[in-house]
This record gives C-alpha cells, sequence and structure tokens, in this order.
C-alpha cells in the first residue's frame, strides 16, 4: 500500500483503544520505519515486513505496550525469543510458530524502530493522565464546532444561526415542511457547492432560512457537476441532521424537498434505499464516497427527503423576475458556488466522507465499496499498473 501511495480510512477502525502515551501500534512503528529508511542500506524489505508480521501475528500483539518487559523500558524476553503468544480477548488469525528467519525480520525491525544502542526503548509507554473533558455545547453553533468534518461541507454560512436553527426544530416538531436547493460549479478542477433550507417559496422575506457555500473536495481530473451538487444536498442533511441531534428531535413526519438541477444527483436522493440501484454502480468513476454519504445521512435523519427537478439556468433567456421562484433559487444557488469557487484558487483533494465505513484513495480517488473490483481496474492501466497479492499473515503486499 504504501509503495502504491494507498491509503485507507475508517470510521469504525478495527485497532483497540491504548490508554498510555508513546503506545505505538507495532506495524505502524514499522511502516514509518520502512519509509524513514526507503533507499538505504537498512530499508525493510517486503519480506522482511511480513516475517515481522507473521512473528507478531503468532505473538498476539498489537501495540508495543503489549512486548515490554517488567522493567517498562526494553522488550520483554519471550516477544524476542517468538513466544508463547499472549492470551487475550483480541481475535487473530491463525499462524504457526515462526521460523529462525521470521523470527531474525521481526528482532531487526524491533531494534530499528523501537530501541536506542543499549537496547532500551528510546520511549517507552506510560500512563496518559486523563484528559480534561470539554463542557457539552450548550448553543447549535458550538455544537457545529465540535465536528470539523460536517462543518467543512456545510460551510460559514451556518455558524451563529443559532435562534433559526431552533426555528426549524419547531416546524420539524410540527411536521412542517422545509425545502432545500442547492447547485454546485466545477472549473479548472475546482469545485464548490451552494445551498440553501427555507420554509416556503416565498421569497419575499428570507428572515428564517440558512444559507451557505463551500468548496467542493474531489480529484482535480475528475471532479463533475455531479460531485458537486450531491455536495449540496450532502450539506443541506448535515444541517438539519445537526439541528435534530441537537434540539434532541427522534422522529418527524416532515417533508424535506430539495430543488436541483442535475437529475442523477436526484435519482441518487430518491433511491437511497434502493440497494441494487446502490450496489451495481462503479464506485470509481460516480463519487460512490458522497453517494454513500448521502445514503448515511437519509437513514439517520428525521424526516421525508426528496427531490424535485427544476431547470437550470433559466435567466439566460428570461428575466430572474418572471421566472418562478424554485428557478429564482436555483440561480442564486449557482451564482454562491460560483463565487466560493473563485475564491478557492486551488483544488481540494478528496477526502474520506463519513458514513464510509471503509475508504481506500487510488491516485487520489476515494473508492469506498468493491475494493478488489476498484484495484484491478486501474491496474491494468498505466501508471497505475501493480498486482495484489493475499497471504495469511493479515498484511496485504502490492508491488509494482
Amino acid at each position: 500500500m504504501y509503495q502504491n501511495q494507498i491509503t485507507a480510512s475508517s470510521d469504525t477502525w478495527w485497532l483497540p483503544k491504548t490508554p498510555l502515551k508513546n503506545d505505538l501500534a507495532i506495524m505502524d512503528a514499522f511502516i514509518l520505519g520502512k519509509k524513514r529508511l526507503q533507499g538505504t542500506p537498512s530499508n525493510f524489505t517486503d519480506t522482511m515486513m511480513n516475517n515481522a508480521n507473521s512473528v507478531r501475528l503468532y505473538l498476539r500483539c498489537t501495540f508495543l505496550s503489549d512486548i515490554v518487559g517488567p522493567d517498562k523500558c526494553s522488550i520483554a524476553p519471550w516477544a524476542t525469543a517468538g513466544g508463547p503468544p499472549l492470551l487475550g480477548s483480541e481475535s487473530y488469525p491463525a499462524q504457526t510458530p515462526p521460523t529462525d528467519r521470521m523470527l531474525q525480520h521481526w528482532n531487526q525491525l524491533l531494534r530499528s524502530c523501537f530501541l536506542t544502542s543499549t537496547n532500551l526503548i528510546a520511549n517507552p509507554p506510560t500512563i496518559t493522565p486523563s484528559p480534561q473533558m470539554s463542557p457539552p455545547p450548550t448553543t447549535f453553533t458550538q455544537y457545529l464546532l465540535t465536528n470539523e468534518h460536517e462543518l467543512s461541507i456545510m460551510g460559514p454560512g451556518v455558524l451563529n444561526k443559532d435562534d433559526i436553527a431552533e426555528s426549524f426544530a419547531n416546524r420539524l416538531r410540527s411536521g412542517l415542511t422545509i425545502k432545500a436547493f442547492g447547485d454546485g460549479t466545477v472549473k479548472d478542477g475546482i469545485g464548490a457547492h451552494g445551498w440553501h433550507i427555507r420554509p416556503d417559496l416565498d421569497l419575499t422575506h428570507g428572515l428564517l432560512s440558512i444559507e451557505s457555500a463551500a468548496q467542493t473536495d474531489g480529484h482535480q481530473d475528475t471532479i463533475s457537476s455531479l460531485r458537486t451538487e450531491s455536495a449540496a444536498v450532502l450539506a443541506a442533511l448535515y444541517l438539519i441532521r445537526a439541528i435534530c441531534t441537537f434540539y434532541d428531535i427522534k422522529k418527524s413526519p416532515s417533508y424535506i424537498q430539495y430543488h436541483l438541477d442535475n437529475k442523477e444527483a436526484l435519482r441518487r436522493l430518491n433511491n437511497t434505499d434502493d440497494a441494487t440501484f446502490f450496489d451495481t454502480a462503479n464506485p470509481i468513476t460516480t463519487d460512490y464516497d458522497i453517494w454513500a454519504a448521502i445514503r448515511d445521512a437519509t437513514s439517520s435523519t428525521p424526516g421525508i427527503h426528496f427531490g424535485t427537478h427544476v431547470k437550470g439556468h433559466q435567466d439566460e433567456h428570461n428575466p430572474i423576475e418572471s421566472l418562478s421562484p424554485e428557478a429564482q433559487m436555483n440561480i442564486r444557488m449557482d451564482k454562491i458556488a460560483g463565487d466560493c469557487r473563485i475564491a478557492h484558487p486551488s483544488p481540494l483533494p478528496a477526502k474520506a466522507h463519513l458514513g464510509n465505513q471503509v475508504s481506500l484513495t487510488l491516485n487520489g480517488h476515494i473508492v469506498t465499496t468493491k475494493f478488489t473490483f476498484n484495484y484491478v481496474l486501474p491496474s491494468q492501466h498505466h501508471p497505475f499498473r501493480t498486482t495484489s497479492s493475499g497471504k495469511r499473515t493479515g498484511m496485504t503486499t502490492f508491488s509494482s
């Protein structure tokens, strides 16, 4: 994965927690050591990494603290000797006892990554002081600031709108309709989205509305209007979900209607419950990550969510004042998205979106499902021509 610049992200990471300071995961330390020593005579080869990982799995250890000796500053003799394995509640793949060659590589990597010249641990794990608990947020704006990821999708326009957010909460409790509008724009590999929620289509007042815009993340070579307009839907969803969470709204009969000019984005929004439709798509070419995040958000946000199409750019041939309120709002969303894009001169790389339990980054593209398919597909084409082989060591290796 390191050789081919593949990264993995997960909201539900399988690594157990450690209460200790300086307590590195052993394989993480080995990977950092491989990067540090790359191009030197001491470089860790793939065989060394695989052998060391086989020993680790046989010993059933994950963190440095698992193999620290009683003196708390050296590696336990049983760990360097290759056994016996630890007993614990964690599940590990079945492993045969390590060979002498495996143990040689295991101890070589341990010395390089953890030990000083005197065979003592350079930074031994220590008890971490209990952190001071932050007080819970008392305002809606404070609550939004606790989730940096979702705020980056929504944009700064949602902050300091606590009274308006509470009014929307009352509408959701009462089952009243909420209107959402969104649009997106892309130029020169830079995308942005604008969005707006309000209680009705009476555009003569704008007091009870929240409007914002943000740069859309995505690979500069493939980002499209579909991605930016889907991001507008996701931003509105995140705000409504945040309102429901902060104001403790578990259920709502409200209709939340999204007005968009992108029919594919609407088709996805209106088919979030159709697993067949979702599973048969090609994840690497259809902005699967934002689509998956929308599916997750609609399933966890009270209300009845559906989309309605509005024709875009109607002001090209008609005076704005002669257009329907939906068309006027669409034109406004196009403008604020465009202004936001101009304000950001550089592309925003694709990032892992919440709601995707695991995601891979392949050459800057986010993939959230069908990993084997999406790894094999680019591997057939230059410049990402690689092969993969899974081993019973709990670690997959990639070679060019």
